[in-house]
């Protein structure tokens, strides 16, 4: 797994628990496994937008069967099961796993196209924290329509699922613009991600629908949570 390590507190991940636990019901479905942009297995994805996510392993590979109606429980220990409602059987999830994927955790804040300035850290600390190194990854640049909008644990859109299956993450400090989106809408979407066996997955620079530009990380200062600056200046 090639994000970087974010430790959060465990009163953060349990609220992120709780707010997965608290969107799916009965009637949630498995959609697909989720993938990072590097194309690794990272968890699976509802049919609510829910992300579970996790290492996948043999267990939940037999639990988390597309097209599945499941149920999410929250057990001890910062953790949540997802349990098959077809076949009774469950899969443990967490805490490792959450806080190593914690950039979902965040809550997005409200950008406009280029994201704005960052907040300001703390005197001799990073500015923004280095969730990947994207910038040696494939350009990509798809035309479809949203099938989801994908959530964080805290509730908060962080990502789109496209009807052609590409999995499109934003960096939380942006991603407060996937409130814009819904089902059905046809958008365009450019990105660094790769493609392999298991699909597409990438980290979103651009969304446009139509004319309206939505997203532009070249705009501003880039986006150096994932290793890519501003567009050059002509």
């Amino acid at each position: 797994m090639q994000f970087g390590r974010i430790f959060a507190s465990a009163s953060a991940l349990a609220l992120a628990a709780l707010s997965v636990v608290g969107s799916a019901s009965a009637e949630t479905k498995v959609q697909s496994v989720r993938l990072d942009p590097h194309g690794q297995p990272s968890g699976v994805i509802l049919s609510d937008g829910s992300q579970l996510c996790g290492e996948i392993n043999q267990k939940l590979t037999r639990v988390a069967v597309p097209g599945d109606p499941v149920r999410v429980e929250l057990a001890a220990g910062d953790r949540i099961v997802l349990v098959n409602e077809r076949t009774s059987e469950g899969a443990t999830i967490g805490p490792r796993e959450t806080v190593d994927l914690a950039p979902l955790i965040a809550r997005p804040t409200r950008y406009g196209i280029g994201g704005g300035p960052p907040p300001m850290p703390p005197q001799g600390q990073t500015p923004y924290v280095h969730l990947d190194e994207a910038s040696q990854l494939e350009h990509f640049a798809v035309v479809t329509r949203v099938a989801l909008v994908l959530k964080a644990p805290s509730g908060a859109p962080a990502g789109l699922l496209m009807e052609d299956g590409t999995q499109v993450h934003v960096v939380p400090r942006l991603a407060g613009v996937l409130a814009r989106f819904k089902p059905g809408e046809s958008l365009r979407v450019e990105g660094l991600g790769t493609k392999n066996e298991h699909g597409k997955s990438m980290w979103a620079l651009a969304i446009t629908r139509d004319r309206t530009v939505f997203l532009d990380v070249g705009r501003g200062i880039g986006a150096p949570e994932i290793g890519i600056g501003p567009r050059p200046q002509p």
